[in-house]
């Protein structure tokens, strides 16, 4: 209403200054045109006054005395020459007087009239050096001089005729123009008389207009007053000084003190800021952001306030400037959030509390899993054994049948356990050309048996074009269609389970849509559990369900793992019909590998080689050591950077193996210097070999002119592909992410075998003895530790070890501290010495299992 009412007032002002404007204008000109007539009557005075008649017939008799003068002279014995003198002086003034006089300005342009003055100022002109000459030579020019003379009478009456009647004409233009100004005058008078009294009749609607706004605005205030007294905010008003000038009810109330109060406060007294001090409440530069104000024209802003009673409480404020049509003003909106915020660090906390018993959880079941999973594989491989032994029927079949729980219960401990590594390691699944047909004939292979014993039957076709090779992580396809045709078995007894793939290619995308559908003819899904199957240890509550037995976590890490590579899951099914559960995933088509370029690269990686071995660690040098010598390639092996440098000073090798950490000289510092200095191996290919290494590091790898990179534990493939690389330029990196097991079996009896028995158990021995002098030398001050940088060598040096024996679980925590102790998380490194005894412990127990009987 208040705006609304300003714009009409800004609007009638505007039209009536234009009034005025047009009236001043009228009156303006009204003035000029009465000047003009003026002008133009005292030009009609001027002229009547000359006597033209008078002046220009005395030219004429003027000009006709000089003749007379010269006729008598001519006829005369004695001639009178002063009197012709005088005579042309008069007649020549009265000439002149035509150029000089402004009265005859305009006459003499007439061209007749100016014929006939240019003729006779013309004689007067070749006449004045004769009047001004000798007596003798005027005399004798008489007779040519009366001649002229006569001749020139026409000229001269012309000039009379031709300029009275030229200036009468002039006088008739004058009156008229008289005449037409005094009426343009009148108009004019009529004109600005009609816009003053245009104007005087809008000044009055103005007048009451301008009553009308005053009583409206004079509402909008007591209205305005009303909402900041009923208001449930705070509204500060403050003037430029940032004194405080209006305190509404809420204000008061908040703050604990009246409106006489709060004016002896700037408003920058009531917060615990500086950004409401007067200076900074000056309007700043807009276009300057270094000096744009962190409060004005910023929307709600939280800032801490103080009561009168001295309670800082936090509050809501938004700040903004205004003009009251002399001073800018501030005005501040406040609200109170005390409640708010305590509402929120509650919820903060119990979310908290929620997330820690989510991870006490997922930690408990990490560890029972393993803990379980341990004797599980102990008590299934000697049924494996026992039933290599005579055995009676009855113990055969006690046999199968324990076999049969004992590899149930293994299959719901790995579920728990991919849960929790799930958990644990969201990283997505590295992909590689995969041949899908292969992959899904060979879980259609490894269920049918499963299939049989259910009575059903499993079969699988391409629907549409097949797409052979693509891009996909193989282990965690594999593991989903695991997952959904086991569970299609377990719930259709004496039915059929059929798996489609189709692969599509949608317009302007460069990669294939893969859907793959497992469909059965079981017992189906309730609409209203539909919603639930994909939920962790949630299982159907049906007497088949429950002979099934399941730990309902299958379809709980499908789903997982199909949306950690950008694909969607779901399910269809009919109550007593079937089911069919399906999902896409973005696929990229690839060609097969070479097969020929594979072969290629094995067979010159066979070619010996001098490999220099620079390795701090005695274990992890004699185990590489004795890989490479069984490879055939020749060794030599450094204990230290320093030593590895002066051996590449003064020996040419084929290849460096170089150790990142390291005393006396880290693998960075040897490398540079090896590249640095001329020596034998100046140029040798050298590739960084390490159990833990930071994101930094990797990024020095390449800056200290390393080629490659191979990742502990060693794995003689990887060994043997990386040397390969040597002759291809292109060092492999192979990298080894087994996580989650306390002791990578499969890695451990690889590594008995490539070691043999008797040195296998020597190093066994020997890592044992070592780590638990490193474990008691972290731990034996708690809470006190040793200092960050032997944290640190310590943990590098045993990690490594670690990993060559497969204790994945005691490398990942040796490499968490080795991490925190080089990024100085004192916390961190607590936290970890604190379980590592018990790591220790249990990684030992099953290391000791594992030792061969010599």
């Amino acid at each position: 209403m208040a705006r609304r009412g300003i714009t009409i007032f800004r609007r009638g002002w505007r039209l009536g200054a234009f009034l005025a404007l047009l009236a001043g204008i009228l009156l303006v000109l009204a003035v000029f045109v009465s000047i003009e007539v003026r002008t133009n009557l005292n030009r009609l005075n001027s002229a009547s006054s000359d006597n033209i008649q008078w002046t220009l017939s005395q030219i004429e008799v003027e000009m006709l005395e000089l003749t007379g003068a010269l006729i008598e002279a001519r006829y005369q014995g004695a001639p009178d020459l002063e009197r012709i003198r005088l005579e042309f002086d008069i007649l020549y003034s009265r000439v002149q007087s035509l150029h000089g006089s402004p009265v005859y300005g305009q006459i003499t342009e007439y061209p007749p009239f100016r014929a006939s003055l240019d003729a006779t100022q013309s004689f007067l002109d070749e006449t004045v050096p004769l009047m001004d000459g000798p007596d003798a030579a005027l005399q004798s020019a008489l007779p040519a001089l009366l001649t002229t003379a006569k001749n020139l009478r026409d000229d001269v009456r012309k000039l009379a005729v031709v300029g009275i009647g030229g200036f009468a004409q002039k006088s008739d233009e004058r009156r008229a123009d008289v005449a037409n100004t005094l009426i343009r005058l009148a108009a004019l008078a009529v004109m600005l008389l009609g816009a003053l009294v245009a104007l005087i009749f809008y000044m009055l609607s103005i007048l009451r207009k301008a009553r009308a706004r005053g009583a409206a605005l004079s509402q909008a205030n007591k209205r305005t007053n009303t909402i900041l007294t009923t208001s449930l905010d705070g509204v500060i008003v403050a003037d430029p000084s940032g004194w405080v000038i209006e305190f509404n009810p809420a204000a008061q109330d908040i703050f604990g003190m009246t409106q006489e109060q709060a004016r002896r406060h700037r408003i920058s007294d009531l917060f615990l800021t500086d950004a409401l001090l007067p200076s900074r409440l000056i309007r700043q530069d807009k276009a300057s952001e270094a000096t744009k104000n962190p409060i004005i024209g910023q929307g709600r802003v939280q800032l801490d306030a103080v009561r009168a009673n001295g309670e800082v409480f936090p509050a809501e404020i938004s700040v903004q400037s205004a003009f009251d049509g002399r001073h800018d003003l501030y005005i501040a909106f406040l609200h109170d959030i005390s409640k708010r915020v305590a509402d929120e660090q509650e919820l903060v906390g119990a979310r908290d509390r929620a997330l820690a018993g989510e991870q006490a959880k997922a930690d408990f079941l990490a560890v029972m899993s393993h803990e379980i999973r341990t004797p599980l594989n102990g008590l299934l491989g000697n049924l494996s054994l026992l039933e290599d032994t005579p055995l009676t029927p009855d113990q055969a079949q006690f046999a199968r049948n324990m076999e049969i729980s004992g590899k149930i219960l293994l299959r719901h401990v790995d579920s728990v356990l991919d849960i929790a590594r799930f958990e644990a390691d969201r990283s997505d699944p590295k992909t590689v050309p995969t041949n899908l047909t292969e992959l899904v004939q060979n879980v259609v292979d490894s269920q049918l048996g499963l299939a049989e014993r259910q009575g059903a039957t499993l079969d699988w076709h391409w629907e549409g074009n097949a797409l052979q090779w693509a891009e996909v992580a193989p282990a965690a396809l594999e593991q989903v269609l695991l997952n959904l045709v086991g569970n299609a078995i377990k719930f259709t007894p004496k039915g059929r389970i059929i798996i489609e793939l189709e692969a599509t290619k949608p317009v302007a995308s460069p990669q294939h849509l893969l859907e793959v559908r497992v469909i059965d003819t079981g017992i189906g899904i309730p609409e209203s559990d539909l919603e639930l199957v994909f939920q962790d240890f949630v299982t159907r509550d049906t007497s088949f369900g429950r002979l099934a037995g399941g730990t309902g976590l299958g379809l709980g890490i499908a789903l997982r793992i199909v949306e950690s590579m950008g694909g969607e899951i779901g399910v269809e099914s009919t109550e007593d019909v079937g089911s069919v559960f399906w999902f896409r995933l973005p696929v990229t088509a690839s060609a097969p590998p070479d097969a020929n370029e594979q072969s290629t690269g094995k067979h010159r990686a066979m070619r010996a080689l001098d490999v220099l071995l620079v390795e701090d660690n005695q274990i992890n040098r004699d185990v590489t050591c004795e890989m490479l010598r069984r490879a055939g390639h020749n060794v030599m092996c450094s204990p230290d950077g320093a030593s590895g440098v002066e051996n590449a000073r003064v020996k040419r090798f084929d290849l460096i193996l170089m150790d990142i950490s390291m005393p006396v000289m880290d693998g960075f510092q040897a490398t540079e210097q090896i590249r640095n200095t001329p020596g034998a191996s100046r140029d040798t290919p050298i590739i960084a070999f390490s159990a833990n290494v930071l994101p930094s590091d990797r990024e020095k790898i390449a800056q200290a002119g390393m080629n490659g990179l191979l990742s502990k534990p060693l794995i003689l493939d990887h060994l043997k592909s990386a040397i390969a690389g040597v002759f291809d330029s292109a060092m492999a990196t192979a990298p080894s992410d087994v996580t989650g097991a306390l002791i990578d079996l499969p890695h451990l009896t690889a590594t008995r075998e490539e070691l043999g028995d008797e040195m296998f158990a020597s190093l066994l021995t020997r890592f044992v003895a070592e780590l638990k002098e490193t474990v008691d030398a972290l731990t034996s001050g708690a809470p006190d530790h040793p200092p960050l940088p032997e944290i640190a060598a310590s943990s590098h040096k045993a990690a490594g070890s670690a990993v060559f024996f497969g204790a994945t679980r005691l490398h990942g925590a040796l490499a968490r501290i080795e991490t925190a102790a080089k990024a100085g998380q004192s916390e961190t490194i607590t936290q970890e010495l604190r379980a590592l005894p018990g790591l220790w412990t249990a990684t030992r127990d099953v290391l000791h299992s594992h030792l061969p009987d010599m």
